[in-house]
Order: structure tokens, then C-alpha cells, then sequence
């Protein structure tokens, strides 16, 4: 089974991989540059080159970059437009350099001018990606339903994808946290069951991509995205297992990306333990 952090490039590409060996992941995901700036730096021939041997030594693959996070899909402001569509294709250029399988990208917020618009603007933007014929899958991450936001839901979702010219390399996210807070409470077994079917009836699970395995500080319909520890937070041990472990997803060949907080030197490693024995084996309070 695939799982995994989000590891730091800090002092060079090759750290990823070398952290994501010292904590025991079978995978891992990282931001190709800063999260938080529209700019794009080159890469450098070397740092790639090291940083693709050193995944093929140590048995890395399928791999998760993020977009960093000012791109904003759904708003066809002509500025933030183009800046988006610039910063989606820059990034997917990266991904095939680096021989990375997955993008994932916040869809963004249609500003107050309906999701109807907010879609079509989403579409747009695809339909270019698709036309460049990357290697690179984008996977849609779902939204925790926050004001405005798209694709917080799976028709939402759903509904995007229907749409494209073609959706072979347009996939899916799943963020526990996020869906809990959109709506989705997967503590209780049943309403898991509800989940699972009406993602298999409306997008596939050979679309879903990869999980980012979080617990919630906001309880289900909280329409906020804040992560906590596997365990801490709302959706509990019992519900990230009902979800996890359900039939329709424990065997997926995908990655697990845990993004819980770091607010200690052995956060990621307790994290990684608990996530093993939910999707694994037996856990305990």
C-alpha cells in the first residue's frame, strides 16, 4: 500500500525522496517551488537528474505534487485567469520533467458569480491542459464547501468532468477532512456506504487518484478546511477506517498523503503509524 507525507524541498528536489526514506513512506508529495508566489523557477538540469536516480533507488513511485495555492480555477477574472492558466501548465511541465504521475490543484472559488460559471471557467482551463498532452494527471481535490467554493461535492465534481473533451488524466483527490467538512460523515457506516456508491455510479474509482488522509477540526458540515491529527480530531479512528478500509477503496494501487499538522518533530511519524494500522490491521485508542 501506498503511503506517505508531504515532504520538503528545502535545499534541493533530492531531500524529498531522502526524508520520505527516513520516515518509512512507500510514496510521497511535495510543492515543486513556494506554495505561496505566482513565480516559477527553472529547474536545474542537475537537481533533476538527482532527483530522479535517487526515486529509482529507493523504489519511489507514484508520485503527488501540489499547486501551489493562489491559482483559482472557477474565477474568470481575466488577470487571475491567465495567471492560473500559466501556473497549471508551468507546473504540469514540471511534473513530466520530473516524472511525477499526479498534480493536485484546488479548484477555487466562482466569487459570488454561481457555480454554473464557476464550472464552465474550471472546464476551460482543463480543456487547455488537455490539449498540451502532458503525461501528468490533474487531480481535482475536493473542497470543504466553504462560501463560494466549487467542486465540494461529487456531482460538483462530477459535473466538471462530464464536460471535458476528454477525462483520462482528469482525476480526483480526496481530502477526508475536506469532504467531512463538505458534508460527508463518515463516522457513521452507512452514510460511507452512500459515499462509496454514488462515487462509483457518477465518477469511477479508476478516477480517483490519490487520498489525502486527514482528521478534521470542524465537525461534518463544518464548511472549513482545518486538518488535525489522525485520531484528534472529529472524524475519529472509527471513521477514517470506515472509510479507508471500505471494500470499494482499502485495495486501490493509490497514494495516501497525510497532511496533518507539524507542530512537533515526531507529528509525521506518529501520523504514518496510526494511518498503517487504520488502512493495515488492528488500531487502538
Amino acid at each position: 500500500m501506498l503511503i506517505g507525507v508531504h515532504c520538503s524541498i528545502s535545499g534541493g528536489l533530492v531531500n524529498a525522496p531522502l526524508e520520505a526514506q527516513s520516515l518509512s513512506c512507500s510514496t510521497y508529495q511535495i510543492f515543486t517551488r513556494s506554495s505561496r508566489s505566482w513565480k516559477t523557477p527553472e529547474l536545474k538540469s542537475e537537481q533533476v537528474e538527482l532527483f530522479k536516480r535517487k526515486n529509482k533507488e529507493l523504489g519511489f513511485s507514484n508520485l503527488v505534487t501540489h499547486l501551489p495555492y493562489l491559482p483559482n480555477f472557477a474565477n474568470p477574472d481575466k488577470e487571475i485567469y491567465s495567471n492560473s492558466q500559466h501556473n497549471l501548465i508551468e507546473e504540469a511541465k514540471r511534473c513530466d520533467i520530473l516524472e511525477v504521475s499526479n498534480l493536485v490543484v484546488h479548484i477555487g472559488s466562482h466569487k459570488g458569480l454561481g457555480s454554473k460559471k464557476g464550472i464552465l471557467t474550471v472546464q476551460s482551463h482543463l480543456e487547455k491542459f488537455i490539449q498540451s498532452e502532458f503525461k501528468v494527471n490533474i487531480c481535482l481535490e475536493i473542497s470543504a464547501g466553504s462560501k463560494n467554493s466549487v467542486g465540494s461535492t461529487i456531482e460538483e465534481l462530477q459535473q466538471i468532468r462530464d464536460g471535458l473533451s476528454e477525462t483520462s488524466q482528469i482525476k480526483i483527490c480526496l481530502d477526508t477532512a475536506h469532504a467531512f467538512a463538505s458534508g460527508y460523515d463518515f463516522r457513521n457506516k452507512e452514510a460511507v456506504d452512500t459515499f462509496t456508491d454514488e462515487f462509483e455510479s457518477l465518477i469511477g474509482f479508476k478516477n480517483l487518484a490519490v487520498i489525502h488522509v486527514n482528521d478534521s477540526k470542524v465537525d461534518v458540515g463544518g464548511k472549513v478546511d482545518r486538518h488535525e491529527h489522525l485520531g484528534k480530531g472529529y472524524i475519529g479512528m472509527q471513521g477514517l477506517q470506515n472509510l479507508l478500509r471500505h471494500k470499494k477503496i482499502v485495495d486501490l494501487p493509490i497514494p495516501r498523503i497525510l497532511e496533518t499538522p507539524r507542530d512537533t518533530k515526531e507529528a509525521d511519524k506518529i501520523n504514518l503509524k496510526i494511518l498503517s494500522e487504520i488502512v493495515n490491521g488492528p488500531w487502538q485508542i
